[in-house]
C-alpha cells in the first residue's frame, strides 16, 4: 500500500485541485454556508482553511513538476549515455566477437561440454556488465540476450565484489537457460609486471544439469587461463575501447 501511495500520490493531489477550488469558490459566495454551519459561524477561519489547503496542494504540484523535470533531465543524459556505451561495446564486440567466439568453442570442446553448458565472456564498463562472446552448443542457449547487466543483485555483481565463484543455484524462470549451477571466473588487463593486478571482466560457466556436471574449479583453470591468453593477444582492442571512454568520443 505505501509503495502504491508513493507511486500514485500526484494523482490523489491532481483530483484534489479542482474540487478545493470548486469548494473555495462556493465559500466565498456564501453557497456552503445553508448546507456547512461551520462555514457560517466562521466564515474568515474556513478561507483560512481553504486557503492553506490550496496553497498546499499548489505546493506538492511545484515539487512534484520540479522532480519530473529533474528526471526527465537525468533520464535524457543517461539515454545519451546509454547509446555512447551501446555503440562502444557494438564496436568492441565487432572487432573481437568472430575471434572470441572461436576461441570460446576450442575451450568448450576441451572441457567436453554438451548442450547443456553455455560459456559467456563480460566486460565490466561503467558499473555494468556487457556480454562480448558466448558459446554453447545448444543454440537457444547460444544467442545473447541482455545487452547489459545492471542488477547489483546479480551473481555476478557478488563475484565481482566477493571473489571468483562456484555454486549451485535455484534456476531464475525468467532466464532462457534455467542454470543450476555456475561458475564465475576473472579477466585481467594485460599487464606483464604484475599479471593480475586489474580486472576488465569475467568469463561464467554454467549448466542446466544437476548430476555429474563438469563444472568444478580444477575443470576451469586451463580454460580461463586460454580465455586470458586470448585478450592477452587481443589486448589493443580493449585499450581503444578504454581510450574511447575516457575520451568521451
Amino acid at each position: 500500500m505505501k509503495k502504491w501511495f508513493k507511486k500514485y500520490w500526484i494523482l490523489f493531489v491532481d483530483i484534489f485541485i479542482p474540487i478545493v477550488a470548486i469548494f473555495f469558490t462556493l465559500l466565498v459566495e456564501g453557497k456552503l454556508s445553508e448546507h456547512i454551519t461551520y462555514t457560517k459561524e466562521h466564515p474568515l477561519n474556513s478561507i483560512l482553511i481553504m486557503v492553506l489547503i490550496s496553497l498546499l496542494l499548489a505546493g506538492l504540484k511545484i515539487y512534484y513538476e520540479y522532480k519530473k523535470e529533474n528526471l526527465q533531465d537525468e533520464l535524457e543524459s543517461l539515454g545519451e549515455e546509454n547509446q555512447f556505451l551501446k555503440g562502444l561495446i557494438s564496436e568492441f564486440k565487432y572487432q573481437i566477437s568472430k575471434p572470441l567466439e572461436d576461441k570460446l568453442y576450442e575451450v568448450f570442446r576441451d572441457l567436453k561440454f554438451d548442450g547443456h553448458y553455455r560459456i559467456t565472456v563480460y566486460t565490466h564498463t561503467s558499473g555494468r556488465f556487457f556480454s562480448i562472446g558466448r558459446y554453447s552448443e545448444n543454440p537457444n542457449y547460444k544467442k545473447f540476450g541482455r545487452i547489459a547487466i545492471r542488477d547489483k543483485n546479480e551473481l555476478i555483481f557478488r563475484a565481482w565484489e566477493n571473489g571468483e565463484l562456484t555454486e549451485t543455484v535455484q534456476p531464475n524462470q525468467k532466464l532462457n537457460m534455467k542454470s543450476v549451477k555456475i561458475s564465475i571466473k576473472y579477466l585481467y588487463e594485460k599487464n606483464e609486471i604484475s599479471p593480475k593486478k586489474d580486472r576488465f571482466g569475467i568469463v561464467v560457466f554454467e549448466t542446466t544439469k544437476n548430476k555429474e556436471n563438469k563444472i568444478k574449479n580444477g575443470n576451469l583453470d586451463n580454460a580461463v587461463e586460454k580465455i586470458q591468453n586470448f585478450f592477452d593477444e587481443q589486448w589493443h582492442i580493449k585499450q581503444n575501447l578504454n581510450f574511447a571512454m575516457q575520451e568521451d568520443l
